[in-house]
């Protein structure tokens, strides 16, 4: 056997690995994990966004919040700033008043919505349009890009480019103290494929987690959690960037109950998550 062959023979093994399925993967091949990682959305990948009817879009908080805040741009030519760079009092207090999306701490009077960073949803809403591109700052205001123009009366493509954005530049870190940077964000694509496959039953925040890290134990790594178990830890940091805030704010899923702080989340999918994700099952070829 020469060269080539051998080289041949060689392919053929890894290509057989990596297209084999995993346990700790659900199923899912190294190949296929790689898609839904480094290719999530994209024509190739097992986890694709889907067409949405006109009124299915008013179901999804975040594209509603960012919507508005860029209509609003866009009809006044823009949005001055205040001193310190920040949405002005009046936009912060009209954007979180349309209730798209409730915050406990507003609600419960434990905090006081004055400023932009007291909310996480406006602040978020604020930060997507910016790293979107779909906004741009200059001379102390926001003002709306050639690009925005392009998009601002179709709500799929802009609800696609909310949800890039969200899951592949956006720092899932910014609001949190947690030092794993990575968590969450990698590898959303295979949480909402979990979610798809184990939602329509009520579970703990929890079970979600340990199946996210039975697949990526690498950002288990190296953790030293200030107080608690690294489980607890980790499961904390995962819950609070996954179920919290992006579960919550596409409105794919629903917290079941109110558990007290720190007790763990019953969850459970929402019909919006089949309408919006097509979640392909480990094997099945893309198109």
């Amino acid at each position: 056997m020469d060269l080539d062959e051998v080289n041949k023979e060689i392919k053929k093994v890894m290509d057989a690995r990596n297209n084999s399925g995993v346990l700790e993967f659900e199923g899912y091949s190294p190949l296929e994990m790689h898609k839904i990682i480094h290719f999530l959305f994209e024509a190739d990948s097992p986890i694709k966004i889907k067409e949405l009817n006109q009124d299915e879009f008013f179901e999804i908080p975040i594209f509603n919040g960012v919507k508005f805040l860029l209509t609003h741009i866009s009809v006044n030519n823009g949005i001055k700033l205040t001193a310190k760079g920040f949405l002005p009092t009046k936009i912060v207090t009209e954007l979180y008043n349309q209730k798209y999306f409730a915050e406990d701490m507003i609600e419960n009077g434990i905090s006081k919505l004055y400023k932009e960073t007291d909310s996480h949803f406006v602040r978020l809403c604020r930060i997507l349009l910016e790293i979107t591109g779909v906004v741009k700052k200059a001379k102390g205001s926001l003002t709306i890009t050639v690009k925005a123009k392009k998009i601002l009366e179709n709500d799929q493509i802009l609800l696609e480019e909310i949800l890039k954005t969200y899951c592949k530049k956006f720092n899932w870190a910014y609001f949190d103290g947690y030092e794993m940077e990575d968590c969450g964000r990698l590898g959303c694509g295979y949480s909402i494929y979990l979610l798809d496959q184990y939602g329509s039953e009520i579970h703990q925040d929890n079970f979600y987690a340990k199946k996210y890290f039975t697949a990526y134990p690498m950002l288990t790594e190296n953790i030293e959690p200030g107080y608690g178990t690294v489980e607890d830890y980790i499961n904390r940091c995962y819950s609070n960037r996954m179920i919290e805030h992006f579960g919550l704010l596409t409105g794919i899923i629903k917290k079941i109950g109110s558990p007290k702080y720190r007790e763990p989340k019953q969850i459970q999918k929402t019909d919006l998550l089949n309408k919006l994700f097509e979640c392909s099952k480990p094997g099945i070829e893309t198109k």
